[in-house]
């Protein structure tokens, strides 16, 4: 249902049981009155919005398949969505999750000031398939601005990463146009937290999957792409995250690895000792 709300507010409503599409056309002049846009609930906002509305995701989550022009502001425990662009900065205290397969998300920049929180999941190894949106394999988020970072996030701005698996390297994340990294400085102190996908055992739900807390190391990096074609046009260069990730052998494995090297210290020793004997 869309509605007039309070203090010019375009409000967009429906139950957090259902998803619709809409498509915001026209132009400023045809809201006339208004000066904000808002959902409530899950939405999926397709198409081209012209009219430069401010908008505001104050609960549920939104989808941004299409191009919308304007500002986002999510509220804390809402989260936005979806494989289209947002012409203008992305902000607040909820959470950006790109895609849906996971994929890619557009927009000019993101604000980081109020504990926005960030989310990617990876599910093919190396890059992603830049040129779809709606299914890249491993979400992104792509600041295509100028000043990508309104500023550099801090550690009260999670970045929750979910892998497919283990013991292999993943790009995604951000990524950032232009030959110079405004990526590495910008994410250096935000809180990382790794997760590896277990549907059998898992305790984490993200994106109709479970998943663990990954115990092993991860390796991050920035990794300079050149030639990414987005579907709308090759970016010539830009800085996209990199992860490798290694497990750390279970304890019974330690302590086999442990007793072989024990075993093979005493025969060594063993050998040592004969060869000293016949050389008196």
């Amino acid at each position: 249902m869309v509605s007039g709300g309070s203090a010019n507010v375009l409000e967009l409503g429906g139950t957090t049981a259902s998803t619709f599409n809409v498509s915001l056309i026209g132009s400023t002049q045809q809201f006339r009155g208004f000066n904000t846009f808002k959902t409530t609930g899950n939405w999926t906002l397709t198409n081209t919005n012209a009219t430069s509305f401010p908008i505001t995701v104050s609960s549920g989550s939104t989808a941004f398949n299409g191009t919308t022009t304007g500002n986002v502001t999510i509220s804390s425990g809402a989260t936005i969505t979806g494989n289209g662009k947002i012409n203008g900065t992305v902000g607040g205290a909820g959470a950006v999750s790109p895609g849906d397969a996971p994929g890619i998300l557009t927009a000019t920049e993101t604000d980081p000031t109020n504990n926005l929180i960030y989310d990617f999941a990876f599910s093919q190894a190396g890059a992603p398939t830049w040129s779809n949106a709606a299914n890249s394999g491993n979400a992104v988020f792509h600041l295509e601005g100028s000043t990508p970072f309104a500023s550099a996030l801090t550690s009260a701005n999670d970045i929750n990463l979910f892998f497919a698996s283990t013991n292999l390297t993943y790009e995604g994340g951000f990524f950032v146009d232009g030959a110079t990294d405004k990526l590495t400085s910008n994410v250096a102190n935000a809180t990382f937290n790794y997760y590896i996908l277990d549907n059998t055992n898992g305790t984490i739900s993200y994106d109709g999957n479970l998943y663990d807390v990954f115990t092993g190391s991860v390796t991050t990096s920035s990794l300079l792409v050149t030639g990414a074609d987005f579907g709308d046009g090759a970016v010539p260069q830009g800085y996209v995250e990199q992860f490798t990730l290694t497990s750390v052998p279970e304890p019974s494995t330690w302590v086999m690895l442990l007793g072989g090297l024990s075993a093979l210290a005493f025969m060594r020793g063993r050998r040592f000792l004969r060869t000293s004997k016949r050389i008196r």
